[in-house]
């Protein structure tokens, strides 16, 4: 929508499919592992927001990061979401591929992954003791 109303260059379509792909997947696994460990839906779904946003403005969804100091700075590359917008920035400012957000797809994937496990075994733990 944004590249027919817009005319934004959303760069290497492989790339950005991957990048949106492997985002995804570590929302999904964070929605997983927060499902497993919340007891409460009404409480589960209260907080999850407030994560995804705290998460958001810390990775440099809301506010560059160049306008951070360094602390914040180091703080932002745990979040996934830096690792999506610093590739959305190599592929859509500076024209990169897939070759330039290699890292941050994999870095995307292991979060996915490492989210997903901790809630299958969270899910197992608690199904065992039933």
């Amino acid at each position: 929508m944004g590249a027919l109303a817009f005319g934004v260059d959303w760069g290497d379509p492989l790339a950005g499919g991957l990048l949106l792909l492997a985002f995804a997947g570590v929302g999904c696994g964070g929605g997983l592992a927060v499902g497993a460990i919340g007891r409460d839906p009404e409480r589960t779904s209260s907080i999850t927001p407030f994560v995804g946003i705290v998460l958001g403005a810390i990775g440099g969804c809301m506010v560059p990061l160049e306008f951070f100091p360094p602390a914040i700075d180091a703080v932002a590359h745990v979040t996934p979401h830096y690792w999506a917008v610093t590739g959305w920035e190599d592929l859509i400012i500076d024209g990169g591929g897939l070759a330039d957000v290699g890292v941050n797809l994999a870095v995307l994937a292991v979060m996915a992954v490492a989210l997903s496990a901790a809630a299958a075994a969270i899910l197992r733990h608690q199904l065992a003791r039933g």
